[in-house]
């Protein structure tokens, strides 16, 4: 009777720890999928942040091409403003 009772308690624990090794795989499976996932997000968004970054700089450069032709402008202005001065004061005298 011992025997029976050793051989159903090693058999109990067999099929615990085959349920156990099948859970691990399960959890170790879904691990690997979840990091595999995850490093897919992460090159998404690295190359949206790339791409942001990309973007960024054109509306810089734009707009440095912006503030230049606005100062060429205002510079324009003043030379057109002294020249209307200078103008007006002539026919004054």
């Amino acid at each position: 009777m011992t025997r029976r009772l050793t051989m159903d308690d090693v058999w109990g624990l067999a099929k615990s720890s085959l349920s156990a090794c099948k859970e691990h795989n399960e959890t170790t499976n879904k691990m690997a999928t979840m990091n595999s996932e995850l490093w897919n997000e992460i090159g998404f968004k690295q190359s949206k942040i790339k791409e942001l970054q990309e973007t960024i700089q054109d509306k810089d450069f734009e707009i440095d091409d912006l503030n230049k032709a606005h100062t060429d402008q205002l510079w324009d202005l003043s030379k057109l403003e002294e020249k209307n001065l200078n103008s007006k004061k002539k026919m004054k005298n």
